[in-house]
């Protein structure tokens, strides 16, 4: 098993790193549009304009949940750490694969974050409303701290 998660990313994914390091949640969204996307873009999905990062609503609903079973990822196949994923569709518009909190079920209002994994990448994670995220293992064992200011 290796100590950290896979790191490759696009250079323009690596943007999202500076806001999760700063606990903020932005998503990239066109600048002619306004429409927000995921995962991050080079240029708008829509339109063809350009993309960057803007604050965005927290808020997605659950659509799907499953425990990971068979990561292909050495990482995440530490037996002590059950890790969950779901499809999430954001109010912003977009639906994206995240972690989330393993007590969250099809149907529940999350509220979405981006953490910084131990390799330093920003990955999406969802918890539901008035759930405590840093109960989940996988939540400690995803993060990285916080910059102070944040």
């Amino acid at each position: 098993m290796t100590d950290l998660p896979p790191s490759k990313r696009s250079a323009a994914a690596h943007l999202l790193n500076e806001v999760a390091a700063r606990g903020a949640f932005q998503l990239p969204c066109c600048t002619d549009c306004g429409v927000y996307c995921w995962p991050m873009h080079e240029v708008c999905p829509q339109c063809l304009g350009d993309v960057v990062l803007a604050d965005a609503p927290r808020g997605a609903t659950l659509i799907t949940t499953t425990p990971v079973l068979v990561p292909l990822a050495a990482y995440f196949r530490d037996p002590r750490i059950a890790w969950h994923a779901g499809l999430v569709a954001m109010e912003a518009g977009p639906s994206a694969i995240s972690f989330v909190h393993p007590k969250a079920v099809a149907g529940d209002r999350l509220v979405l974050s981006l953490l910084l994994d131990r390799a330093g990448q920003a990955v999406l994670y969802g918890h539901p409303e008035g759930a405590d995220p840093a109960g989940d293992p996988q939540w400690q064992e995803l993060t990285l701290p916080q910059s102070a200011d944040a």
